[in-house]
């Protein structure tokens, strides 16, 4: 039963992904076409659903918060910050 319980834990941990890149100040594409839960993001980024980019979120916005976005496209203004998600 633990076994299969450890089995379940790592399969989630191996879906977590992280994305660090400096944009610049302009959005750049991680993820096309996918649901994605974001996780976290650090203070300075900025996400926007690839389908709907009318809407930023800020690490305000999002962490504690768990929100599902069509897609990603990120701005980050440092080489450190770090978007946090799972493709769903």
């Amino acid at each position: 039963m633990y076994e299969n319980k450890l089995d379940n834990d790592s399969y989630l941990l191996k879906k977590i992904q992280i994305y660090s890149q400096n944009t610049k100040k302009h959005f750049s594409t991680v993820v096309e076409n996918k649901k994605c839960l974001i996780l976290h993001i650090d203070s300075g980024c900025n996400v926007t659903s690839f389908k709907d980019k009318s809407k930023e979120y800020s690490s305000d916005d999002i962490n504690n918060k768990f929100l599902i976005l069509d897609g990603i496209t990120y701005m980050g203004t440092s080489d450190s910050a770090q978007l946090i998600y799972m493709e769903i």
